[in-house]
């Protein structure tokens, strides 16, 4: 699947609905005014078993209770470092990492992609909380572009009593975004 236009959305507040309130969006990195960042994404669920035996029968009970991921990009933005891991800022807007900060951002997750299909999907991960990027350098010698992997935790939302992870939307149906992404989709009904 090919991805591309990656939106965090800051999450503000949460509601009575379950979805949480989420700020304006905004790109990991731009470069000289083009957006040049996103590179893959990798979701992976995290699954709690359940083993039940009585009367000689035995059954296992699964349960997704949350889910991981990690972003390959280029670069994150100073302003975006802030808010991911709890970064700070200086005077002159180079980035001090402070470490276990408490500034950290919950966001809602929005990208674009194609499936093996060719079907245009938009998707729209609601909780998500990115862990500090280790760093890895090394010498370039002109071939090699240098990414970073962004680690992030998923927490499912508790929406009409059903635990909610993500909305797919396609291309053509209602709730299609042809321009810039503005707000997080919630659908209709869970």
């Amino acid at each position: 699947m090919s991805f591309r236009k990656l939106r965090l959305f800051p999450i503000t507040t949460t509601n009575t609905t379950g979805y949480p309130t989420y700020g304006t969006p905004i790109p990991l990195n731009v470069i000289d005014g083009e957006e040049l960042n996103s590179i893959e994404i990798t979701l992976t669920n995290e699954v709690k078993e359940k083993t039940l035996a009585a009367d000689d029968i035995e059954r296992i009970k699964r349960k997704v209770v949350r889910y991981a991921g990690t972003i390959k990009a280029y670069n994150v933005s100073a302003e975006a470092a802030k808010d991911l891991f709890g970064f700070t800022l200086d005077a002159n807007d180079n980035v001090i990492q402070v470490e276990n900060s408490s500034s950290k951002k919950e966001f809602g997750l929005f990208f674009e992609g194609t499936t093996s299909e060719d079907k245009v999907i938009q998707k729209y991960l609601y909780r998500v909380k990115f862990q500090t990027p280790d760093l890895v350098q090394t010498t370039d010698d002109g071939t090699v572009v240098q990414t970073i992997d962004l680690a992030f935790d998923g927490y499912l939302l508790s929406v009409g009593g059903k635990d909610v992870k993500s909305a797919t939307v396609y291309a053509g149906n209602t709730g299609y975004v042809t321009d810039e992404p503005t707000e997080m989709y919630e659908g209709t009904t869970v």
